[in-house]
């Protein structure tokens, strides 16, 4: 559900200078992805916001909430 309610926070812009997309999310620091399309930049992007919060949780970073939507911690033993 946060990735879902993550992606639509993405911002996407085209690039001239590469002739690509380019998404990212502005409340996750790093989270961007690039493709030919918008389609192929926000399945890209989807995939580097599971991977930044796997790597969120393992290193115990803040995970910022979304439209009231927090993370918990995950769960060891």
């Amino acid at each position: 559900e946060y990735v879902t309610k993550t992606i639509q926070h993405a911002i996407y812009e085209y690039c001239e200078d590469t002739k690509s997309w380019c998404g990212y999310v502005r409340e996750l620091p790093g989270c961007w992805a690039q493709g030919d399309t918008i389609e192929a930049t926000r399945l890209q992007l989807i995939d580097v916001i599971e991977g930044w919060l796997i790597l969120a949780l393992q290193f115990d970073d803040p995970i910022p909430p979304l439209d009231g939507l927090n993370v918990g911690k995950a769960r060891t033993g």
